[in-house]
Protein backbone atom coordinates (compact mmCIF):
# COMPACT_ATOMS: atom_id res chain seq x y z
CA UNK A 1 0.00 0.00 0.00
CA UNK A 2 1.20 3.48 -0.84
CA UNK A 3 0.95 6.61 1.23
CA UNK A 4 -2.12 8.81 1.02
CA UNK A 5 -2.25 11.34 -1.79
CA UNK A 6 -1.10 14.88 -1.04
CA UNK A 7 -4.03 16.56 0.70
CA UNK A 8 -3.20 19.87 -1.00
CA UNK A 9 -3.98 18.42 -4.42
CA UNK A 10 -7.37 19.13 -5.91
CA UNK A 11 -9.66 16.07 -5.95
CA UNK A 12 -10.06 16.37 -9.71
CA UNK A 13 -7.76 17.61 -12.47
CA UNK A 14 -10.27 18.97 -14.94
CA UNK A 15 -11.57 17.00 -17.88
CA UNK A 16 -9.71 15.64 -20.90
CA UNK A 17 -10.39 18.90 -22.69
CA UNK A 18 -8.45 20.77 -20.02
CA UNK A 19 -11.37 22.49 -18.27
CA UNK A 20 -10.87 23.41 -14.64
CA UNK A 21 -12.56 21.66 -11.75
CA UNK A 22 -15.45 23.40 -9.98
CA UNK A 23 -17.38 21.74 -7.22
CA UNK A 24 -20.84 23.34 -7.43
CA UNK A 25 -23.37 22.40 -4.73
CA UNK A 26 -22.76 18.77 -3.87
CA UNK A 27 -23.72 17.04 -0.65
CA UNK A 28 -21.23 15.24 1.58
CA UNK A 29 -21.04 11.48 1.51
CA UNK A 30 -22.57 9.73 4.50
CA UNK A 31 -20.41 6.73 5.60
CA UNK A 32 -23.40 4.45 6.28
CA UNK A 33 -25.00 5.30 2.96
CA UNK A 34 -21.75 4.70 1.13
CA UNK A 35 -21.46 1.29 2.83
CA UNK A 36 -24.92 0.43 1.45
CA UNK A 37 -23.86 1.61 -2.00
CA UNK A 38 -20.74 -0.59 -1.86
CA UNK A 39 -22.80 -3.70 -1.11
CA UNK A 40 -25.27 -2.95 -3.91
CA UNK A 41 -22.43 -2.26 -6.33
CA UNK A 42 -20.52 -5.45 -5.53
CA UNK A 43 -23.70 -7.48 -5.93
CA UNK A 44 -24.42 -6.12 -9.41
CA UNK A 45 -20.73 -6.28 -10.34
CA UNK A 46 -20.62 -9.95 -9.38
CA UNK A 47 -23.55 -10.67 -11.69
CA UNK A 48 -21.82 -8.86 -14.56
CA UNK A 49 -18.56 -10.72 -14.00
CA UNK A 50 -20.34 -14.08 -14.02
CA UNK A 51 -22.03 -13.26 -17.32
CA UNK A 52 -18.81 -12.21 -19.01
CA UNK A 53 -16.69 -14.95 -17.47
CA UNK A 54 -19.04 -17.68 -18.66
CA UNK A 55 -18.51 -16.51 -22.23
CA UNK A 56 -14.80 -15.83 -21.75
CA UNK A 57 -14.10 -19.33 -20.44
CA UNK A 58 -15.78 -20.74 -23.53
CA UNK A 59 -13.66 -18.53 -25.79
CA UNK A 60 -10.41 -19.53 -24.03
CA UNK A 61 -11.30 -23.21 -24.34
CA UNK A 62 -12.11 -22.68 -28.00
CA UNK A 63 -8.75 -20.97 -28.45
CA UNK A 64 -7.00 -23.91 -26.79
CA UNK A 65 -8.79 -26.42 -29.01
CA UNK A 66 -7.81 -24.48 -32.14
CA UNK A 67 -4.17 -24.46 -31.03
CA UNK A 68 -4.26 -28.16 -30.12
CA UNK A 69 -5.66 -29.01 -33.55
CA UNK A 70 -2.85 -27.05 -35.21
CA UNK A 71 -0.25 -28.78 -33.03
CA UNK A 72 -1.56 -32.22 -34.02
CA UNK A 73 -1.58 -31.20 -37.69
CA UNK A 74 2.04 -30.04 -37.77
CA UNK A 75 3.45 -32.66 -35.37
CA UNK A 76 7.14 -32.60 -34.55
CA UNK A 77 7.78 -29.94 -37.21
CA UNK A 78 5.53 -27.43 -35.46
CA UNK A 79 6.62 -23.81 -35.07
CA UNK A 80 5.05 -21.03 -33.03
CA UNK A 81 3.69 -19.44 -36.23
CA UNK A 82 1.82 -22.68 -36.93
CA UNK A 83 0.05 -22.49 -33.58
CA UNK A 84 -0.89 -18.78 -33.70
CA UNK A 85 -0.36 -17.34 -37.19
CA UNK A 86 -1.30 -13.80 -36.13
CA UNK A 87 -1.90 -12.22 -32.72
CA UNK A 88 -4.27 -9.68 -34.27
CA UNK A 89 -6.11 -12.35 -36.23
CA UNK A 90 -6.50 -14.48 -33.12
CA UNK A 91 -7.77 -11.47 -31.16
CA UNK A 92 -10.20 -10.57 -33.94
CA UNK A 93 -12.27 -13.75 -33.70
CA UNK A 94 -12.20 -13.55 -29.91
CA UNK A 95 -13.44 -9.96 -30.14
CA UNK A 96 -16.33 -11.03 -32.37
CA UNK A 97 -17.43 -13.43 -29.62
CA UNK A 98 -16.86 -11.19 -26.62
CA UNK A 99 -17.68 -7.65 -27.79
CA UNK A 100 -21.48 -8.25 -27.86
CA UNK A 101 -21.30 -9.39 -24.23
CA UNK A 102 -19.32 -6.29 -23.30
CA UNK A 103 -21.87 -4.08 -25.04
CA UNK A 104 -24.64 -5.83 -23.10
CA UNK A 105 -22.80 -5.14 -19.82
CA UNK A 106 -22.41 -1.46 -20.72
CA UNK A 107 -26.07 -1.03 -21.63
CA UNK A 108 -27.37 -3.03 -18.65
CA UNK A 109 -25.21 -1.01 -16.28
CA UNK A 110 -26.49 2.17 -17.88
CA UNK A 111 -30.10 1.01 -17.54
CA UNK A 112 -29.53 0.16 -13.88
CA UNK A 113 -28.02 3.62 -13.35
CA UNK A 114 -31.07 5.24 -14.94
CA UNK A 115 -33.36 3.31 -12.61
CA UNK A 116 -31.25 4.32 -9.63
CA UNK A 117 -31.51 7.95 -10.74
CA UNK A 118 -35.30 7.71 -10.64
CA UNK A 119 -36.14 6.81 -14.23
CA UNK A 120 -38.73 4.15 -14.99
CA UNK A 121 -38.83 1.76 -17.92
CA UNK A 122 -41.63 2.95 -20.19
CA UNK A 123 -41.45 0.31 -22.91
CA UNK A 124 -39.64 -3.03 -22.39
CA UNK A 125 -39.55 -3.63 -26.14
CA UNK A 126 -37.87 -0.37 -27.11
CA UNK A 127 -35.99 -0.13 -23.78
CA UNK A 128 -36.99 3.50 -23.28
CA UNK A 129 -36.84 5.07 -19.82
CA UNK A 130 -38.74 8.12 -18.59
CA UNK A 131 -38.49 10.51 -15.67
CA UNK A 132 -41.65 12.28 -14.46
CA UNK A 133 -45.32 11.40 -14.60
CA UNK A 134 -46.04 13.41 -17.73
CA UNK A 135 -48.63 15.54 -15.93
CA UNK A 136 -47.09 17.62 -13.19
CA UNK A 137 -43.60 17.84 -14.68
CA UNK A 138 -41.95 17.67 -18.05
CA UNK A 139 -41.50 14.13 -19.28
CA UNK A 140 -37.95 13.12 -20.12
CA UNK A 141 -37.30 10.05 -22.26
CA UNK A 142 -34.01 8.19 -22.81
CA UNK A 143 -33.58 5.30 -25.22
CA UNK A 144 -31.19 2.58 -24.11
CA UNK A 145 -30.72 1.40 -27.70
CA UNK A 146 -29.71 4.87 -28.87
CA UNK A 147 -27.61 5.83 -25.85
CA UNK A 148 -25.62 2.63 -25.57
CA UNK A 149 -25.04 1.86 -29.24
CA UNK A 150 -21.45 1.28 -30.34
CA UNK A 151 -22.47 2.88 -33.64
CA UNK A 152 -23.99 6.08 -32.29
CA UNK A 153 -21.80 6.54 -29.19
CA UNK A 154 -18.16 7.25 -30.06
CA UNK A 155 -16.98 6.71 -26.48
CA UNK A 156 -18.44 3.21 -26.39
CA UNK A 157 -17.06 2.48 -29.86
CA UNK A 158 -13.60 3.57 -28.72
CA UNK A 159 -13.85 1.51 -25.55
CA UNK A 160 -14.68 -1.65 -27.51
CA UNK A 161 -12.82 -1.29 -30.78
CA UNK A 162 -9.67 0.39 -29.49
CA UNK A 163 -9.15 -0.45 -25.83
CA UNK A 164 -10.89 -3.80 -25.43
CA UNK A 165 -9.52 -5.10 -28.73
CA UNK A 166 -5.98 -3.99 -27.85
CA UNK A 167 -6.28 -5.76 -24.49
CA UNK A 168 -7.21 -8.96 -26.35
CA UNK A 169 -4.19 -8.53 -28.64
CA UNK A 170 -1.97 -8.08 -25.57
CA UNK A 171 -3.51 -11.19 -24.00
CA UNK A 172 -2.82 -13.23 -27.13
CA UNK A 173 0.75 -11.93 -26.97
CA UNK A 174 1.10 -13.39 -23.47
CA UNK A 175 -0.23 -16.71 -24.75
CA UNK A 176 2.18 -16.68 -27.71
CA UNK A 177 5.11 -16.00 -25.39
CA UNK A 178 4.17 -18.96 -23.22
CA UNK A 179 3.59 -21.17 -26.29
CA UNK A 180 7.04 -20.24 -27.56
CA UNK A 181 8.54 -21.67 -24.37
CA UNK A 182 6.37 -24.79 -24.70
CA UNK A 183 7.45 -25.37 -28.30
CA UNK A 184 11.11 -24.81 -27.36
CA UNK A 185 10.83 -27.38 -24.53
CA UNK A 186 9.17 -29.78 -26.93
CA UNK A 187 11.93 -29.38 -29.52
CA UNK A 188 14.54 -30.13 -26.86
CA UNK A 189 12.55 -33.17 -25.74
CA UNK A 190 12.29 -34.72 -29.19
CA UNK A 191 15.85 -36.01 -28.84
CA UNK A 192 14.79 -37.76 -25.63
CA UNK A 193 11.97 -39.51 -27.40
CA UNK A 194 9.17 -37.08 -26.70
CA UNK A 195 6.30 -37.07 -29.18
CA UNK A 196 3.35 -34.89 -30.07
CA UNK A 197 1.48 -36.27 -27.06
CA UNK A 198 3.86 -34.46 -24.71
CA UNK A 199 3.35 -31.20 -26.64
CA UNK A 200 -0.41 -31.63 -26.44
CA UNK A 201 -0.21 -32.25 -22.70
CA UNK A 202 1.87 -29.13 -22.11
CA UNK A 203 -0.55 -26.96 -24.09
CA UNK A 204 -3.54 -28.40 -22.25
CA UNK A 205 -1.93 -27.55 -18.92
CA UNK A 206 -1.14 -23.92 -19.78
CA UNK A 207 -2.62 -21.51 -17.20
CA UNK A 208 -3.33 -19.05 -20.03
CA UNK A 209 -6.44 -21.10 -20.82
CA UNK A 210 -7.46 -21.69 -17.20
CA UNK A 211 -10.09 -20.32 -14.87
CA UNK A 212 -7.73 -18.12 -12.82
CA UNK A 213 -6.72 -16.18 -15.90
CA UNK A 214 -10.35 -15.91 -16.96
CA UNK A 215 -11.19 -14.43 -13.55
CA UNK A 216 -8.42 -11.82 -13.80
CA UNK A 217 -9.41 -10.81 -17.33
CA UNK A 218 -13.09 -10.69 -16.44
CA UNK A 219 -12.58 -8.56 -13.35
CA UNK A 220 -10.33 -6.09 -15.17
CA UNK A 221 -12.48 -5.74 -18.30
CA UNK A 222 -15.93 -5.82 -16.70
CA UNK A 223 -15.30 -2.99 -14.23
CA UNK A 224 -14.53 -0.62 -17.08
CA UNK A 225 -17.67 -1.63 -18.98
CA UNK A 226 -19.90 -1.30 -15.91
CA UNK A 227 -18.57 2.14 -14.98
CA UNK A 228 -18.63 3.36 -18.59
CA UNK A 229 -22.33 2.47 -18.62
CA UNK A 230 -22.84 4.51 -15.45
CA UNK A 231 -20.87 7.45 -16.85
CA UNK A 232 -23.02 7.51 -19.99
CA UNK A 233 -26.15 7.48 -17.82
CA UNK A 234 -24.75 10.39 -15.75
CA UNK A 235 -24.08 12.32 -18.95
CA UNK A 236 -27.50 11.59 -20.45
CA UNK A 237 -29.29 12.77 -17.29
CA UNK A 238 -27.07 15.81 -16.73
CA UNK A 239 -25.96 14.44 -13.36
CA UNK A 240 -23.51 17.20 -12.38
CA UNK A 241 -21.27 15.70 -9.69
CA UNK A 242 -19.62 12.37 -8.93
CA UNK A 243 -17.38 10.64 -6.41
CA UNK A 244 -15.21 7.53 -6.49
CA UNK A 245 -16.51 4.59 -4.44
CA UNK A 246 -13.88 2.03 -3.40
CA UNK A 247 -14.73 -1.30 -1.76
CA UNK A 248 -12.77 -0.46 1.42
CA UNK A 249 -12.24 -4.13 2.21
CA UNK A 250 -8.88 -4.12 3.92
CA UNK A 251 -5.75 -5.10 2.02
CA UNK A 252 -7.66 -5.87 -1.20
CA UNK A 253 -8.26 -2.20 -2.06
CA UNK A 254 -5.43 -0.10 -3.48
CA UNK A 255 -4.33 2.79 -1.31
CA UNK A 256 -4.70 5.22 -4.22
CA UNK A 257 -8.30 4.09 -4.76
CA UNK A 258 -9.11 4.45 -1.08
CA UNK A 259 -7.49 7.91 -1.09
CA UNK A 260 -9.56 9.20 -4.00
CA UNK A 261 -12.68 7.70 -2.37
CA UNK A 262 -11.96 9.62 0.84
CA UNK A 263 -11.19 12.85 -1.01
CA UNK A 264 -14.09 12.91 -3.45
CA UNK A 265 -16.74 11.65 -1.02
CA UNK A 266 -15.99 14.77 1.04
CA UNK A 267 -15.38 17.04 -1.94
CA UNK A 268 -17.05 15.64 -5.11
CA UNK A 269 -15.94 16.65 -8.59
CA UNK A 270 -17.82 17.56 -11.77
CA UNK A 271 -19.02 14.61 -13.82
CA UNK A 272 -16.79 15.55 -16.76
CA UNK A 273 -13.71 16.09 -14.59
CA UNK A 274 -10.99 13.50 -14.04
CA UNK A 275 -10.16 11.66 -10.84
CA UNK A 276 -6.49 11.81 -9.89
CA UNK A 277 -4.69 8.73 -8.56
CA UNK A 278 -1.21 8.60 -7.05
CA UNK A 279 0.90 5.61 -5.98
CA UNK A 280 4.42 5.95 -4.55
CA UNK A 281 7.03 4.31 -6.80
CA UNK A 282 4.40 3.87 -9.54
CA UNK A 283 3.43 7.36 -10.51
CA UNK A 284 0.26 9.32 -11.08
CA UNK A 285 -2.71 8.85 -13.38
CA UNK A 286 -6.06 10.38 -14.23
CA UNK A 287 -9.32 8.57 -14.87
CA UNK A 288 -12.84 9.52 -15.90
CA UNK A 289 -14.16 6.53 -13.94
CA UNK A 290 -12.85 3.38 -12.17
CA UNK A 291 -11.62 0.90 -14.76
CA UNK A 292 -11.03 3.69 -17.29
CA UNK A 293 -8.92 2.02 -20.03
CA UNK A 294 -6.69 5.10 -20.07
CA UNK A 295 -5.35 4.00 -16.65
CA UNK A 296 -2.05 2.11 -16.40
CA UNK A 297 -2.18 -1.47 -15.18
CA UNK A 298 -1.46 -0.57 -11.55
CA UNK A 299 -4.61 1.54 -11.48
CA UNK A 300 -6.96 -0.78 -13.36
CA UNK A 301 -6.17 -4.49 -12.99
CA UNK A 302 -8.55 -6.22 -10.56
CA UNK A 303 -10.24 -2.92 -9.69
CA UNK A 304 -13.76 -3.24 -8.20
CA UNK A 305 -14.57 0.43 -7.56
CA UNK A 306 -17.58 2.39 -8.76
CA UNK A 307 -19.15 5.82 -9.19
CA UNK A 308 -21.69 7.66 -7.05
CA UNK A 309 -23.77 10.68 -8.14
CA UNK A 310 -23.22 13.42 -5.59
CA UNK A 311 -25.76 16.17 -6.28
CA UNK A 312 -28.48 15.95 -3.64
CA UNK A 313 -31.53 14.88 -5.72
CA UNK A 314 -29.63 12.26 -7.74
CA UNK A 315 -27.81 10.92 -4.71
CA UNK A 316 -31.01 10.50 -2.70
CA UNK A 317 -32.66 8.61 -5.54
CA UNK A 318 -29.51 6.46 -5.95
CA UNK A 319 -29.32 5.52 -2.28
CA UNK A 320 -33.01 4.66 -2.03
CA UNK A 321 -32.84 2.54 -5.19
CA UNK A 322 -29.84 0.60 -3.84
CA UNK A 323 -31.69 -0.02 -0.59
CA UNK A 324 -34.64 -1.42 -2.55
CA UNK A 325 -32.36 -3.65 -4.63
CA UNK A 326 -30.80 -5.13 -1.50
CA UNK A 327 -34.17 -5.59 0.20
CA UNK A 328 -35.54 -7.41 -2.86
CA UNK A 329 -32.45 -9.60 -2.99
CA UNK A 330 -33.10 -10.71 0.60
CA UNK A 331 -36.73 -11.69 0.04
Amino acid sequence: NGAAANSSRLPGKGNRNGHANSNGHAIKGDPLERAILRIAHLRSLGDAEKLFMARLKGVLLQQREKILARAEKHGINVNIEDLVPSAEGEARWMFADLAPVMLTLISESGARALRRLGFQEENPTTRSYVLGDGITEKRRRISIAALFSSIGNSRIAKFLETHFFSHLVDGVGVTISRLRDVVSQFKEGIGRGEGVGELIGRIQGMPEFGELRAETIARTEVIGAVNLGQMEAFRATDTPMKSWLSTRDGDRVRQSHQDVDTTTSADPIKTEDLFHLSEPDRGEADAMYPGDPELPGWGAINCRCSLVPEEAPQRRAWVEACKRELAEAMT
